[in-house]
């Protein structure tokens, strides 16, 4: 198309065009300045030029970017023995956009010194000129030349580029002052030395490479053109720079190759540029183009690009359409944390305006239907050209925060009633024990032991058994608040939590309609039914108790109590609290058994105290300081206790060591776990894991240590 002058060719430039000019340095960023180049040349020269081609590569750097490199002489329709003996160079890279291979970068390098004029872009001109010129100098100096090697060698030392000749086994027999100046090595510093010497082992192997490759391929010796290739090269200060290596071998009249000459052109700043430029190139396709995620451009105006990836995300048609848009306009107007979307985007764009990245969760909306979707975002800052951007890199992940929260769900939920299990239900009344204690409220603990249920799944099976639990499940949910929690503790039991409650006659009245509720009639298939009580056993906060564990067992008593007066029934416990004097600790020392090591017996005591302490603290509503310091005080001593059961397990040889510390471990890490959430109301939940833990512990653990011990000893 160029050596035609067909206008055609000014559609295959990229729209992210850049690329050098034929007869200037500088480089040209705007495709429509570089159409209008083209063109400007086409019109300066309207006649075709030959293009003599003396070598040319293609190099695929990954499947959608290929550079082409080309050795050319040019000849123009006139007389010129200038231009058309010197050699150019060009380099173009293509990139596939679409389903179109387009240019994205040219640089053409042609050895002539003559500046373009009066918007010439051949210098013609100065070509004809210099054409005249030369002709008058060679037929004056022709006759000197052939006399005078001496001023060969003036012309050709006097260059920039490094002029060298070598055997045919590649060691050097001759380069100019050049390499000095370019490489730093004097002459006698490398001729008789092997060419390798001066490139690195990534050069070497480039080199290695290429001559096999021409080996292989080689063309008659009266058609052999030049080898070109570009290859770091090593300085004598330890730099590397870049060459242009143009060779060509020199043969016997028989065509055996005898050894090789050729020019090296210094291009390490050309070089770096092109690296640049497909490194950039590259990094952009893989992260923009061929991302499955959705990828948006932002600067300070709002969004500028996207992906197509990010236009069906957010149900938009068109670059332009997405332009209108600030991130807060693609978000609901409060983020699930509860804050609002605007704050809270420009608080993760200004922490990866500052720390180069940052990633977040966030809720987006479609534009087209308002449907929102959550997002895992990767936000980076960076800089090009001068100009601050951002990049979100974005993926839906609303399928799997799904399956996480259900999964989540089904961890703290029955599967069959879908009610919170035992576990949530602990936490359920913690949070709600902390809340009374603050706002000085009462609450109300229920136990609920279906009566007649086990005929049911004698007569009906286990099936009919599930129907019969779901329907209670629902019925029990319907007649209680919102705010007060039903839970399955396993089998046919139940539990609720009402809160606040200002009075037993609260309790009461909750309890008279979970009992008519609870009675009316079961379908449990097409023909059967059935029917079941309930038996209910009440606990008040604080009247019967403040700890989970004794609201627990005074419940369950009183549930008991309903069973032996006739079932169907409930019972608010009186007279739990009769048991327990006013200044009576949590935890009695008499509960805790001793060992018989003085040593760990004192430490239990000592943690025993501790939790009552902390109970205490948390009953009285000390600051929330303060029992983060006894909980620190007391996981504290609880890992200096461990420490000493461990050196008596060592000192001792103890078998069950290792197991004995997994334990251990195993607590901690399940302390650290809940003491995030001690201070939002989990303190309980803490409380009595620890005190359970203990009481289990000693008796199943730390007693078979002593008996050992003393075994031991006894020896």
């Amino acid at each position: 198309m160029y050596s035609s002058r067909d206008d055609l060719l000014t559609t295959r430039f990229s729209e992210n065009f850049s690329g050098y000019t034929g007869s200037g340095d500088f480089l040209v960023k705007d495709t429509g300045a570089w159409i209008k180049i083209t063109r400007q040349d086409f019109s300066q020269v309207p006649g075709r030029i030959r293009l003599e081609i003396l070598d040319r590569s293609l190099q695929e750097l990954s499947h959608d970017i290929v550079v082409a490199t080309a050795f050319f002489h040019i000849h123009l329709p006139m007389v010129d023995t200038t231009l058309s003996n010197e050699v150019a160079r060009l380099v173009l890279i293509f990139r596939l956009e679409q389903e179109d291979w387009k240019i994205v970068h040219s640089g053409i390098s042609i050895p002539y010194q003559h500046a373009a004029k009066n918007g010439e872009v051949y210098p013609l001109k100065s070509l004809l000129e210099q054409n005249s010129a030369l002709a008058a100098l060679v037929e004056k100096r022709t006759h000197a030349l052939h006399e005078s090697e001496a001023l060969y060698r003036q012309l050709s030392e006097d260059s920039l580029d490094v002029h060298w000749k070598m055997d045919a086994n590649l060691y050097m027999t001759y380069i100019s002052p050049s390499d000095e100046h370019l490489r730093g090595f004097k002459a006698e510093e490398v001729i008789g030395h092997h060419a390798f010497e001066m490139f690195t082992d990534e050069g070497i192997e480039v080199v290695k490479k290429i001559m096999h490759q021409r080996a292989v391929s080689e063309i008659p010796a009266a058609k052999f053109g030049f080898i070109t290739f570009e290859v770091e090269h090593r300085c004598k200060d330890g730099r590397l720079i870049w060459g242009e290596v143009f060779s060509k071998p020199d043969r016997d009249t028989q065509g055996v190759i005898t050894g090789y000459h050729g020019i090296t052109r210094e291009i390490t700043k050309r070089k770096l540029t092109e690296l640049a430029l497909i490194r950039s190139e590259t990094k952009f396709r893989t992260l923009f183009d061929t991302t499955a995620d959705a990828v948006l451009m932002l600067d300070e105006n709002g969004f500028f690009d996207g992906n197509k990836a990010a236009l069906k995300l957010f149900g938009l048609k068109s670059i332009e359409e997405l332009s209108n848009y600030q991130p807060a306009d693609l978000s609901p107007p409060i983020q699930p944390c509860g804050t609002d979307s605007l704050s809270l985007a420009k608080q993760y764009i200004d922490t990866a305006t500052q720390n180069g990245s940052e990633r977040f969760v966030w809720v987006h909306k479609r534009v087209d239907s308002g449907k929102t979707f959550i997002c895992d975002i990767l936000l980076s800052s960076m800089v090009i050209d001068g100009r601050s951007l951002l990049q979100a890199t974005l993926r839906d992940i609303s399928k799997q925060k799904e399956i996480e929260d259900r999964i989540g769900f089904m961890a703290n939920h029955d599967r069959l009633t879908e009610l919170p299990n035992r576990e949530l239900f602990y936490d359920r009344l913690s949070q709600a024990i902390s809340q009374a204690r603050r706002r000085d409220e009462g609450i109300a603990l229920l136990f609920l032991d279906l009566d007649g249920f086990k005929p049911i799944n004698d007569s009906y099976g286990h099936e009919a058994g599930d129907v019969v639990l779901k329907v209670i499940a629902k019925r029990l949910q319907e007649c209680v608040r919102d705010m007060d929690t039903v839970a399955r503790m396993g089998g046919d039991e139940f539990a609720i939590i009402s809160t606040p409650v200002k009075s037993r006659t609260d309790a009461e009245i909750v309890a008279r309609k979970i009992i008519d509720s609870v009675a009316e009639v079961i379908q449990i298939g097409p023909i059967h039914s059935c029917v079941v009580g309930v038996s209910i056993g009440i606990a008040l906060y604080p009247d019967n108790g403040a700890e989970i564990d004794i609201l627990m067992s005074v419940a369950d008593a009183a549930m008991y109590e309903s069973k032996a007066a006739g079932k169907n029934t409930f019972t608010i416990s009186k007279s739990v609290n009769s048991h327990y004097e006013p200044d009576e600790p949590w935890i009695r020392p008499d509960e805790i058994p001793t060992l018989g090591l003085q040593i760990v017996d004192e430490q239990h005591v000592k943690i025993v105290r501790m939790l009552n302490m902390l109970n205490e603290a948390i009953k009285h509503n000390k600051p929330a300081t303060q029992l983060l310091q006894l909980l620190e005080e007391l996981i504290s001593f609880t890992e200096y206790h461990f420490e000493t059961e461990e050196r008596l397990m060592r000192e001792c040889g103890y078998p069950e060591e290792v197991e004995h510390q997994n334990v251990h471990e195993h607590l901690l890490h399940e302390v650290h776990y809940l003491k995030a959430r001690f201070a939002q109301g989990g303190e309980l939940v803490l409380l009595q894991r620890l005190k359970d833990w203990f009481a289990l512990h000693i008796v199943s653990s730390d007693k078979a240590l002593a008996e050992y011990i003393q075994q031991q000893s006894a020896k």
